[in-house]
């Protein structure tokens, strides 16, 4: 079943029925205009998950983020690396768990890739 699609400017332009319905926002843009589009979109402490393709690109989102906003919250959601040694480490669980805890807390962004959201 296909969605619905709206076509808008600016993610301020999103209507609250797309925000509290859970809606997808699908962006085109690429380098530091991801960054900028996000913008201070949302309202103090909503939270925001900004999925990328790979970790380099979420790591210069990151970097794009806070510089173009340095007071917004920002949070990044490490993938788990698949190695023997890593695979159970609980202070590597320890950690996303923290990452995903004090983004519910504090809202802003989540900054993921599909690896790391799994």
């Amino acid at each position: 079943m296909k969605g619905t699609r709206t076509r808008v400017g600016c993610l301020r332009d999103v209507g609250n029925e797309l925000w509290d319905g859970g809606s997808v926002i699908h962006d085109r843009a690429g380098g530091g205009a991801r960054a900028w589009i996000c913008g201070d979109c949302l309202p103090p402490g909503a939270p925001l998950l900004v999925l990328l393709p790979d970790a380099r690109q979420a790591a210069d989102f990151m970097s794009d983020r806070q510089t173009l906003f340095p007071g917004s919250p920002v949070h990044l959601l490490n993938e788990i690396p698949l190695t023997v040694q890593t695979l159970g480490s609980r202070p590597l669980l320890l950690q996303r768990g923290e990452t995903v805890q004090r983004w519910v807390r504090e809202g802003g962004l989540l900054v993921a890739t599909p690896g790391a959201v799994m």
